[in-house]
């Protein structure tokens, strides 16, 4: 069978003209598909924006030390402060946001405080070593940025027990007690844990404190008014009622060194007036604070106003040898006794 046959017919059943309007009706529908496929692909697309996309401010954390302080100042700062600070010339311009506080006496003003504050800073933050304004509704005064952390509300502080020497008048030293404290506003700098009272003259007593103070740490080791508590380090403490100017005497701990021991010893005294003499007697105490630190064993009386006294006293054995009235002891030193009644001071010439 020919392909056409005469009539035009495909194999002699479609006629060729139908056939091709049949093909070119299906090629105008898997066009129109084809059309409407991709226009719609175009319509599910948002368009391109020209509008780069806003970043948003970075948050950062930094440490302001701001130094000495009227302690009108310090006792305002407060965690909850905030502050704006625009500063063209070092690239600053952010809001702060006050997260701690750290507040202790001087080391050398008893009038003012020491300050550092932790903060949190929305913007331009600025580098370390960047004095800033602070401005609030409350004080004004600046402060340098010490530390800059991504994170971390809080600065790292903590309580050193510290054993503190001062000496005061007897005044002063009435007014010493246990649980004292230092204050500024609602901080807490420093708390005396125990008290030690020593004569050292008519008047006089030397002191050892030991006490609780509140450190921030700095490269690992205690802070207080931003000095490392180390030995020799002096510090004022002003508490309600009296002041003191105290040294540390040990960094690592509030208490007496070594174990509590007794010893025997033999004080001479030269040229004593025949009253005080004659007032001279065993079973005379020195006693502070219902605290007995000496006892008069027996009393030899020699001419010329010498006078020998064998005294038991209370005593601290330590790794670097006996200590009494809280320092070391030994034959040929001078020591001080207070009779209550009669202050007297002499030469150990034997000690047991």
């Amino acid at each position: 069978m020919p392909l056409i046959d005469e009539e035009g017919n495909l194999f002699g059943v479609v006629n060729v003209i139908d056939a091709l309007v049949v093909l070119l009706v299906l090629a105008v529908v898997v066009a129109g598909v084809a059309v409407v496929g991709v226009l719609g692909d175009d319509e599910d697309q948002e368009p391109e924006s020209d509008v780069e996309p806003v970043e948003q401010p970075e948050t950062k954390y930094l440490t302001l030390d701001l130094g000495h302080q009227p302690d009108y100042i310090a006792e305002r700062v407060e965690a909850g402060d905030s502050f704006a600070v625009t500063d063209e010339e070092s690239n600053v311009d952010g809001t702060f946001s006050i997260t701690d506080v750290h507040v202790t006496s001087t080391v050398d003003d008893e009038r003012n405080a020491h300050v550092v504050v932790r903060a949190e800073v929305t913007g331009d933050y600025p580098r370390i070593g960047t004095d800033l304004r602070i401005e609030t509704d409350e004080y004004v005064t600046q402060g340098k940025v010490t530390a800059l952390d991504d994170d971390g509300t809080s600065l790292e502080t903590t309580t050193t027990p510290v054993l503190l020497e001062t000496t005061v008048s007897e005044r002063t030293a009435t007014g010493i007690t246990e649980g004292d404290t230092v204050t500024f506003g609602n901080h807490t700098a420093a708390t005396i844990t125990n008290v030690r009272l020593y004569p050292v003259g008519p008047d006089q007593y030397r002191v050892l404190v030991g006490a609780d103070l509140h450190t921030h740490s700095k490269a690992s080791a205690p802070t207080y008014a931003g000095t490392p508590v180390s030995t020799g380090t002096q510090f004022i403490l002003p508490f309600d009622g009296y002041e003191l100017v105290a040294e540390v005497v040990d960094p690592a701990t509030d208490e007496l060194p070594g174990e509590p021991s007794t010893a025997t010893a033999d004080v001479e005294l030269e040229d004593v007036p025949p009253e005080i003499a004659d007032g001279l007697e065993a079973g005379l105490t020195e006693s502070i604070r219902g605290e007995t630190l000496a006892t008069v064993q027996s009393v030899d009386r020699g001419d010329e106003g010498n006078v020998t006294l064998t005294v038991e006293l209370q005593t601290r054995q330590t790794e670097t040898g006996l200590q009494f009235h809280g320092e070391s002891i030994r034959d040929g030193d001078r020591i001080i006794l207070d009779f209550e009644t009669t202050l007297i001071e002499g030469t150990v010439t034997r000690l047991d």
